[in-house]
This record gives structure tokens, sequence and C-alpha cells, in this order.
């Protein structure tokens, strides 16, 4: 195998003090064999001959094919010469073990302390980037200088190899020495990559500071770091970087600050610590800028205000967290993919229900695509209006596309945030007022965070500043639905209510969880929010977890794993029981599980039916309201341009204006979800489309669509409302209403209303089972004439059964038995008729 065929281990360059390592390549070897020539080197490291051309051709296929060893050769900054070679063998991961070795080649280099700081660099990078515990070397006993430059470095003589070596006719020791990991960090001092955030922080700092020096020479690298050669970030930026690299010293000079850089506190004095899980780092590690400047401006050249911003993520929160990071670029939180998908197919302009495009171009590149899941390879970057003469892709920059993690979103009451990691890990109040202790910082201008701090107790609220849209499932979680308007009762100035998100709400019944204390993030897992590497089209692709995961079913309690096998790491099993301790509040919370429920005979009778339990989601019955937002009309003025979302740009877009028809809140459709189960349904971007051209006139008026299915493009779509309640739907609710078939209320007059259907826009589906409206998730639908009919039956069943359970009931079933079987139902109503009419056999007849 070539060294192009494998992708080497460790970054290209790591910089140190006078020297600078550099990948082994096939140009190196005529240094390697002129070394082994000499024949007084050969003996005290011990090699037993020179090498030909073709022995040393073969010995460094051999290194780059090797994938437990990293092997670099020396170059001297002075003159740029190749001095020796060293590096890591031998690694062996599963128990953080390598060997290490340096050679310094040339005669002229010996004494001159180039080979303690390769030590130095090479040790940083095997405990650091490698994560290793224990550094091996074997040195030859009678090389007695040999050894004690080991143990200058650290190392420990653990054992001796009798007679192990023989040179020239003679048998010498061989002497076995090691350092281990807290060793090394006892005598390297300072504040090491692995405390602040254990063996991944330095691999990804290392392996960014290699993406960025591929293709430059030592010598380019030393000029950046002195600032003689400008980059785009200004040369601090580069330095830092540089210094990640550059060492014990170095990475110990940029990390090891007990206090943040002078320069920065003079003017933002009183500023709080950003969390003591990042305590360690100085305000340029993350912000850059110029922390020896003394003006504001030149302080603040090059400067990063929002280091989580996804667009420059990779060189601040991902250095140290870069898997992460690429984690979170494939989320759905990050591509806006289900809505992308969802409006460009009720909008006509793609056949496939799954996604084609993301707010950016992304690509899933580990070989890894779990299609049976829904995962998609790439997804391209949304298109431009100009591009695809699609209304709606213009429609969903200007309008939908504003909460995804690229942009801050909207600058208003209720929607302030930050980009990017700081979307969610910085918080920030609803009016965007600042109680930082932080002097710079104006206390009336909102916009910006409560304090300068990174949390990952992460409150609904703050998931709230993006989930008051769409589904609306974070407002709706804290009981709230937006209003008509009306803006009542009344303020105590005798005006309006203000607007939350740009809405008046009224306050309705809060998602039980959310009323016991709990957020969002105690059910949501880390893979639901960050995304679990995969690209998604939709959330039910990418959410793992379920009702069923913490509460079990009839028949098993929970195991305390989603759907997916993960362990939900907030829950215990405690007795016979289990309890969630919440994440942001500490509180610990009893998890009720339904097998305990149904032995101590405590589960309402429509639970202790099999089909139910099967073939509901628990939220279809636990959910008694959701919001519903009928007829999305969108108006598109052609004379007048708007703002770009996922551009961020201003004049990006034509102006859009949104409205609606009417709002309810009350028991939702039911349906058919993409799992087969039966789910509680609301509209789904019900678009009546106007278009206004250049001159001021309608060229399209209230249009509506037609999928590619052949349905209407007003759409109803299965949600999980986040409205969960103890008590439940009544059974008259889904068995004897004709919304809850999705034949709709029969009230409201579409036509009436201006709206060119033959529908109302609640009924999805006609008595027939025939679908009228559309869903955009895939293998969602409404009931077919079947399942119409037989939730149809069981109202009549009601009339009896609504009783349950009672003592009448279990009066009945203790003289005549459990009617298991359509006989013995027969015999047991025919006797119950009877009685009631106290007629005997012989009346009758």
């Amino acid at each position: 195998m070539g060294e192009s065929e494998r992708r080497r281990l460790g970054p290209r360059f790591i910089m140190g003090d006078g020297v600078t390592l550099r990948q082994i390549e096939r140009e190196d070897l005529p240094h390697v064999r002129r070394w082994l020539d000499d024949p007084e080197l050969r003996g005290m490291i011990g090699a037993t001959k020179p090498l030909s051309e073709a022995e040393a051709e073969e010995w460094f296929e051999g290194v780059v094919a090797d994938e437990s060893r990293a092997w670099y050769v020396i170059i001297r900054d002075e003159d740029d010469g190749v001095i020796g070679e060293c590096g890591l063998l031998r690694m062996f991961p599963e128990w953080r073990t390598t060997d290490m070795s340096i050679v310094i080649g040339e005669r002229d280099a010996w004494g001159k302390g180039y080979g303690t700081e390769v030590g130095r660099l090479l040790l940083d990078f095997a405990f650091e980037y490698m994560g290793m515990h224990r550094v091996a070397v074997g040195v030859v006993g009678f090389h007695e200088d040999a050894i004690q430059f080991w143990e200058k470095l650290g190392f420990v003589r653990e054992g001796v190899q009798r007679d192990g070596y023989f040179h020239e006719g003679e048998f010498s020791d061989f002497v076995m020495m090691s350092l281990l990991e807290r060793e090394w960090r006892g005598r390297r001092g300072g504040v090491g990559f692995t405390e602040l955030a254990h063996i991944g922080v330095a691999r990804s700092a290392l392996a960014q500071r290699a993406r960025l020096t591929r293709d430059s020479s030592p010598a380019m690298l030393r000029a950046f770091s002195k600032g003689e050669e400008p980059m785009s970030r200004g040369p601090t930026a580069t330095l830092i970087l540089v210094f990640l690299l550059a060492g014990i010293s170095s990475t110990s000079a940029v990390l090891a600050d007990e206090s943040q850089p002078e320069g920065c506190l003079l003017c933002h004095q009183g500023i709080e610590s950003i969390g003591e899980k990042h305590d360690a780092l100085s305000c340029v590690d993350c912000h850059q800028g110029n922390a020896d400047a003394r003006a504001r401006g030149a302080a603040h050249e090059g400067l990063y205000p929002n280091p989580g911003d996804l667009n420059i993520v990779e060189e601040t929160c991902g250095l140290c967290h870069g898997a992460i990071v690429s984690t979170v670029k494939k989320s759905l939180h990050a591509t806006s993919a289900g809505v992308i998908s969802g409006a460009r197919y009720l909008w006509a302009a793609q056949e496939d229900k799954n996604a084609l495009y993301g707010v950016r171009q992304v690509r899933d590149e580990d070989g890894d695509v779990p299609w049976d899941l829904g995962a998609l390879e790439e997804l391209e970057a949304l298109p431009h209006y100009g591009e695809s003469e699609q209304p709606v892709d213009d429609y969903l920059r200007n309008q939908c596309l504003r909460c995804h993690v690229w942009t801050e979103g909207a600058k208003r009451h209720g929607d302030y945030r930050a980009s990017g990691c700081s979307a969610c890990h910085v918080l920030y109040a609803d009016d965007g007022l600042s109680h930082s202790a932080d002097l710079t910082i104006p206390r009336d201008e909102p916009g910006h965070p409560i304090r300068h701090e990174i949390t990952t107790k992460i409150p609904a609220e703050q998931c709230v500043h993006c989930h008051n849209r769409g589904g609306r499932t974070g407002v709706s979680f804290l009981g709230m639905m937006e209003s008509d308007g009306y803006g009542t009762p009344f303020a105590a100035d005798g005006g309006k209510q203000p607007k939350l998100h740009g809405k008046h709400y009224n306050h309705l019944q809060k998602d039980l969880h959310f009323e016991a204390g709990m957020d969002c993030i105690d059910c949501h897992t880390l893979d639901d929010i960050h995304g679990d590497g995969n690209i998604y089209s939709k959330r039910e692709q990418a959410v793992e977890v379920e009702c069923t995961d913490c509460h079990g079913n009839l028949g098993e309690y929970s195991d305390l794993t989603t759907s997916r096998g993960n362990r939900m790491t907030n829950t215990e099993k405690q007795n016979d029981g289990a309890v969630l301790r919440g994440k942001t509040s500490g509180r610990t919370h009893r998890i009720p599980q339904v097998r305990s429920l149904n032995e101590r005979n405590a589960l309402p009778v429509a639970m202790q039916i099999e089909g139910h339990m099967d073939g509901l989601e628990c939220y279809a019955c636990h959910s008694r309201w959701a919001p519903q937002c009928y007829g999305c009309h969108t108006r598109m003025d052609m004379g007048k341009r708007g703002y770009d979302w996922v551009d961020a740009a201003e004049d990006g877009t034509y102006k859009w204006q949104e409205s609606r028809s009417y709002l309810r809140w009350e028991t939702p459709t039911l349906g058919i979800n993409s799992e087969g189960k039966v789910s509680p349904f609301i509209p789904g971007c019900q678009a009546i489309f106007t278009r206004i051209g250049e001159d001021g006139e309608a060229v399209e008026l209230n249009k509506v669509f037609t999928t590619a299915d052949g349905h209407s493009g007003i759409a109803h779509n299965p949600i999980q409302p986040h409205t969960v309640s103890r008590e439940t739907r009544t059974c008259e609710d889904c068995h004897s209403e004709p919304k809850a078939l999705g034949l709709g209320s029969g009230h409201y007059v579409t036509a009436w209303n201006g709206v060119d259907v033959p529908f109302e826009l609640e009924r999805i589906v006609d008595e027939d089972g025939r679908q009228i409206q559309a869903t955009s998730h895939v293998g969602a639908r409404p009931f077919n004439r079947e399942e119409m009919e037989k939730i149809g039956r069981s109202n009549v069943c009601l009339g009896c059964h609504q009783e349950t359970p009672s003592m009448f009931w279990r009066t009945v079933e203790e003289r005549w038995g459990e009617a298991k079987t359509s006989k013995v139902h027969q015999e047991v109503l025919r006797e119950l008729l009877r009685g009631a009419t106290d007629v005997d056999d012989e009346e009758r007849e």
C-alpha cells in the first residue's frame, strides 16, 4: 500500500522550539540510509546493518502502511535541515500503550538539546493527541548517555533484558524504561488539553491544525507564528493555533493562565466566568482578536463575537468538540430538511416527500448510512427562486427558515438567541436584555445573552425561542397557543398585551411533564438534539425517544433505553420502579410503569385493550388538545424585496406576507403516522398562494397546489403535540366524532371563504376512505374506509361499556364470565336483556 492510499495517523506537522516534526516522505529515505551507514549510530540505536535502496523503500512502505505507527522526520528550524527521525510505534489503543523512538542522525546536531525538545513534543502527542497512558522505550545498556537522556524526560527504569542485545561480538543488557500519564503531567505542569475536556480535545485541535497546514512548509508556519505573513483571521489567531501544536511549553503558555488576559479585562470588567468546564481558556482562545491591544478597534480585529457560529466553529468550538460539530451540521436543527422537503412537496416543487435540499450542502462521508431509518447520503443547498423558479424556495428563505442554527433568527421579543452551538448553550431572556456584570454591555439594549456563560442546563424556555412555529411543540409544551390577535385582557396601561414571537397567546393546559418541573432535555437525548451523525428528512426519523422507553408497556417494564438501544443517562432503576433526574433542575421524578399499574388494576379500560396499546401512540389519547392553524395564506410581492434567512442577506428575496383562515386548539383529527400507529394530525402547511407582479397586479390569486400524488396541497401531518395530560380524550372523542376520523366538523364552508377547494380545511378524507388532503410525511395517511367503520362500530359498544369499569360489569363477569368470543358476548347480552325485562322463557314463547 502506497503512502497516498492511507490517511496518515496524526497531524502532518508538529511545531516546537527550534525544531519541527514532519510526517516522513519518500524523499527523506536518502537521509535515513546515510544515518544507518554510520556504525557508531547503528550500535547506539540497535540497528544491525546499513540499508540498501530497495530495503529502504520496503521499510518506508511498511512504515506508511503500519496503522500502529506515526513516524516523523526532525527538521532543524534555523536551516530547514533534516537532522533525524522519531515517532510512536507498536501503539495498542485498547491498552493505551505505545513505544517511542528518537534518532538524531546528523552528528552536528548532537548535544544541542534538539532531542529533549523532540521528546517533549512526542510525549505531548502521545498523551494528549493519542490518549495514551503508558509510553515505553528500550535502550542499549552500554549507552549510558541515552539512559540519562530518557531519565531527564521522566522515564523510569522498570526492567532489564539480560544480554538482550548483541553488538560487535559482545552481549549487552537491554534496559526497559517507561513513563506514565500521571508522571508526565506532574513534570509537565500547566493546564493540558486533557484536563480541559479529556483526551478528545487535543486530538481535535491537532487535527484542525493539520488541516490548516497540510500544504504549508515549516518555514511558512514559523513565519505565520511570528506574524510575519498575514492571514485572513489576523496573526494572533494563527499564533494561537500554532501554539496548540508547539509542544509542552507553548501549549501551557496559551492555556495555563489563571486569569483572563489583562487587555480584555481593561474594558470587560466584571465579566463572569464562561463556565467551569471552559474556565481555563482565555478570551482569545475562543473569541480570538488581539488581547495585547489597548485600542478597541485593534483589540477586536479578527474578533469572533459568537465563537459558536457554525460559519467559523471549526476554528473555535471545533478545536475541542470536532466530532460534535460535524454531527450537528448534519442534524435537522442545522439542515431544516423537514421544513424544506415538506413545503416543497406540498407546493408541487418536488415529487419526493423525502428531502433533497438543506439550508447548506451537506454530505455523510463516514460510509454508514442507515437507509432503513430513512437516512440520506447528502443534501444539496436550497436553491434561490432565480435558479429553481419555484416560489416556495423564496418563501422558505423569507419566512420559514428563520430558525435553523446557521442564523441568529428574528431579533424580537421571545426570539432573541445566538447561532450555532450558542443557539442552545448560551441562554437569552425573552426581552434579550443582559444581566451580566460586564460593564461594557448596555442594560437597555436587547440582543445580548443573560450572562457570559456556556451551559448544558438548557431550560424549555430556551428551546421555545425557535420551536414556536410550524408544529409549535415548544409553546404547546408550555401550555400556550397563539390567539387570533386580540391581545386581551388589556394591560395595566389599558393597551393590548405585548407580543411574544410576534404573536398574542392564549394560555392553556401545560404538558404534564413541564408542569412537573421537567424540561425538553430531560426526555430528548443528545442524539435527538445534536443528531446522531446521519442526515434525515423528517423529525420522526431523527428522534429516538418514545413514551414506552420510559414507561414500558403492558407486558414489560422499561429497561431505560431508547427505541434505538441507547441508555437514557438521567434515568435509573429504583426498587421496583424507575426515576428520572432533571438535567436542568436536578429534581427526581418517579416514572410510572404501565405494567405495574396494570398489575394493580389501576389502568383505565382503554389501556387494557391490546389493540389500543399496539396500534395507538400513547399521545393519541393523552393529548387532549393540539395547536391547529388552518389555511396558510401566503402572498409574494415581486415589486418589493425581503430578507433571506438562509444567506442572512438583506433584499435577498421578494417580500412575503403570511396570514391564516382560523385557529383551533380542541381535540385534533386522528390518522395513521409514519410508524403505522394512530396519531394526532394537525394542519401542515395548508398553502394558499397569491403572487403580486412587479406592476402591482395579482398574477395568481388564492391558488391551491396539487401534489405529485394527486392530492390537494392543503395538508395535515401527524405530530406529537407535546400537550400530554393524565386526563385523556374520552372514548366518544375518537369513536363518535367525525372530526377525529378526518371527516371534518361540517361547519366551515371553504368556498364561501374564498378558497376554491370542495372540502373544509379540517376534512382530510371522504366517507369512502379516499384521501383528500396531502401529508408530507412518508407513509402517513388518513384512516381508510375499513378503519373508519371499525372505529364507528366501537361507538355502538360505548352505549353499554362507557360504564366500564364499574361494580355492575364486575358482577356480570362474576356471574356469566368474560365475553371473550362473539358467541359468549351474545349469550351474556341475552341474559342481561331477559333480566332487565323480567320476561321468562315461557312468556317469550
